[in-house]
Formats: structure tokens, C-alpha cells, sequence
């Protein structure tokens, strides 16, 4: 294989094109991405017919791109069309994939934890199994404390996501908390997951009495309005339910204060260690 320009160029003849009906020859990456549209392709090709993007497979014939044209295919009984690419990894197969939109974060969760297995994504698996009602920014949250889920994208694409088993430890005790008021949460208009993280933030608020809160959202919960931002949300957690007729001698506290406060302290503080 030559390089120009430190780029690694295939010889010609690696780029043809065979076919066979032999399915038995392919074989999955452990951790690449898991197959999950092949059905959909299965009723295309049935509607328009056969694909004819063949699948890359390295000299091992494991499948780097195409594992679901794959699985559709060996489904239908139809062909395999693929083109061997010597030396491909599944390192190179998520390099490749962090530059494009074929893999989204959930697909780089799976193959650090899978195929690299590295802990401190095996960790955030584990959560994504076990609250599959939670969503990325939630458990993100859960385990850093940091808010905002764009930003901790590159980090989880580029395997520099820590996470420590104590960590880990607090993010269930979180995420247990918050599950209470899943169901109950589930009829609100607009976005659910805010009132989610305003509940998980909550319950790290010191200032906060969580069983009283339980108790208030138990009663008071389900006059929750639409939230358009998290602060908005935890305006309407403070005002339709901790506060709302509070008795002496417990005093009202304010939840978007102490978050806003939160947010100063942790400004500039990065999903990483």
C-alpha cells in the first residue's frame, strides 16, 4: 500500500467489486456499531429491488461498512457485493466514522465498551441499559455533574471520557431518584428530559429536601406546565410545587438561584480528567 501525503492509498485491484452467496465468509467487528436498520432496507429492496453499494470488508472479511446491506441481503437470499480493504481495524473504522454522520454517540459508547473494553464507557453503557427512559444528556449529568450535552460529544467520540466506579456509584443513586417521577412526568407538554435534569439537579442541591420534594411531587406534580429551558423548568419545580404552600417553620428556597450558582461554579468545567 502506498502513501502520499501520509495518507495510506489502496492498490487498484483492492477496489474491485466480487459477489458471492456464501454468507458464512463475513464476520462482525466486535464493537462496531450494532445492526439496527436492516429491516427497513429488507422492504426497500423488495420494493425497488437489489442494492448494488457493496459492503468494504478487510482481508479478514470483517465487516467494516455495510452490516446491515449485509444481514438484509443474507435475509433475502440475495448476493453479497463487497470490496476487500487490507488492514482496516475497527480503530480505523471509528476514525473514519467521527468525521462523518454514520455513527452517532451511542454507536462510539458501544465499541469503547465493547470492543475496546474500556471501563469508563462500560460504565456509561451499563446506565444507558438500565434507565433506557434516561437520555444522553441525563446520564451525562448524572455521572459529571456538567450540564449540557453537545459539548461532551467529542469527548465520548474520541475515547477520553473518564468515569470512576464511585462516580458510577453516584449517577445510579441519581438516576434511581429521578426514575420515580418518570411515569409521572410522562403526560408533560414540551420537553420532558428538562424537568429530568431539573430533578437530577435537584436531588445534588444540597439546599433541597429530596423526600419532601417526593412528597410535593407526588401531590403537585401533574400541574407541571410546558418548559422551554431548564431554568424554566426549575422555575415551575420551585413555584406549582416545593414552595407552593410551604407551612413554617420550613422555609422557601429558590431552585433557579441555587443553579444559576451551581453553573458559576462549575463554568468551564470539562467531561474529562
Amino acid at each position: 500500500m502506498r502513501t502520499i501525503g501520509g495518507i495510506k492509498i489502496p492498490e487498484k485491484d483492492t477496489y474491485r467489486v466480487d459477489s458471492t452467496f456464501d454468507y458464512g465468509k463475513f464476520k462482525f467487528i466486535e464493537g462496531n456499531r450494532d445492526v439496527d436498520h436492516e429491516k427497513k432496507l429488507e422492504e426497500s429492496m423488495r420494493e425497488c429491488g437489489l442494492l448494488l453499494q457493496p459492503i468494504l470488508v478487510n482481508e479478514l472479511y470483517e465487516i467494516v461498512e455495510g452490516q446491515n446491506r449485509y444481514t438484509a441481503c443474507m435475509n433475502l437470499g440475495l448476493p453479497i457485493y463487497y470490496i476487500v480493504q487490507p488492514g482496516i481495524r475497527l480503530k480505523e473504522v471509528k476514525s473514519l466514522n467521527s468525521a462523518s454522520k454514520n455513527w452517532n454517540t451511542k454507536n462510539f459508547i458501544h465499541s469503547y465498551a465493547l470492543g475496546d473494553q474500556n471501563l469508563n464507557y462500560i460504565y456509561v453503557e451499563q446506565l444507558m441499559k438500565a434507565y433506557p427512559w434516561a437520555n444522553q444528556s441525563l446520564i451525562t449529568f448524572a455521572l459529571t455533574g456538567v450540564s449540557g450535552w453537545g459539548s461532551g460529544i467529542n469527548t465520548y467520540k474520541s475515547g477520553d471520557f473518564k468515569c470512576t466506579e464511585a462516580e458510577y456509584n453516584k449517577a445510579v443513586k441519581v438516576l434511581d431518584y429521578v426514575g420515580q417521577f418518570e411515569e409521572l412526568l410522562a403526560g408533560t407538554k414540551g420537553k420532558k428530559y428538562m424537568y429530568l435534569l431539573s430533578i437530577a439537579f435537584c436531588y445534588m442541591c444540597s439546599s433541597v429536601d429530596n423526600d419532601y420534594l417526593v412528597t410535593k411531587m407526588n401531590k403537585y406534580g401533574r400541574s407541571l406546565g410546558s418548559a422551554v429551558s431548564i431554568t424554566d423548568a426549575m422555575s415551575q419545580i420551585e413555584g406549582r410545587v416545593y414552595n407552593y404552600q410551604m407551612r413554617s417553620p420550613r422555609e422557601p428556597i429558590s431552585i433557579v438561584n441555587e443553579y444559576e450558582r451551581y453553573k458559576r461554579m462549575n463554568r468551564g468545567r470539562k467531561k474529562t480528567k
